[in-house]
Parts: structure tokens; sequence; C-alpha cells
């Protein structure tokens, strides 16, 4: 059990009982599970904000499509008025 535990949980080259073992082995497995509830919060953050993103992404994609249709309506409207104007100007 020694040799799983790092280095920094034990001293190097010194005799440690089996108790200071355990009481090592146990001191690191609390330390991990500290650094995985850390990490499933960090995790749970960044799934957050991942679905905030597509949301927005999803709002400017709608808003591009209706962006795009007013645009081409607003083209369809110049080229026509420029056609008229085209038209008075040869009469």
């Amino acid at each position: 059990m020694k040799e799983l535990l790092p280095a920094s949980f034990y001293t190097v080259g010194c005799k440690t009982t089996n108790a200071a073992i355990l009481f090592r082995a146990a001191d690191y497995l609390n330390q991990l599970k500290t650094e995985e509830q850390s990490a499933q919060e960090s995790l749970s953050q960044l799934v957050a904000q991942v679905s905030a993103l597509e949301l927005i992404a999803q709002q400017y994609e709608h808003m591009a499509v209706s962006s795009t249709a007013s645009n081409k309506s607003s083209i369809q409207c110049q080229i026509v008025r420029h056609s008229y104007i085209l038209c008075f100007l040869y009469i």
C-alpha cells in the first residue's frame, strides 16, 4: 500500500508503521475526493456555460435568418425603386 501513495504522503528513507501508512492513505483518499468534487463542480459550471452559449448561438442564428429575410425584401424594394427611377429617366 505504501507504494500506491504519492511520495509527498510519506517520508522517503524512514520506516513507517502500518498505522501511519493507513492514516496517510486515508488522507490521500480524502484529498482525491475533494479534487473529484471540485472537478465535478467545474464540469457542471462548464456544462451550464455551454448550454448558455448554445442558446445564444441559436438566438443569433434566428436573428440572422430573420435579418436575411428582411434584407431580401429590402433589396427587392430597392431594385423596384431603381427600376422605376430608370424607367422615368428614359421616358
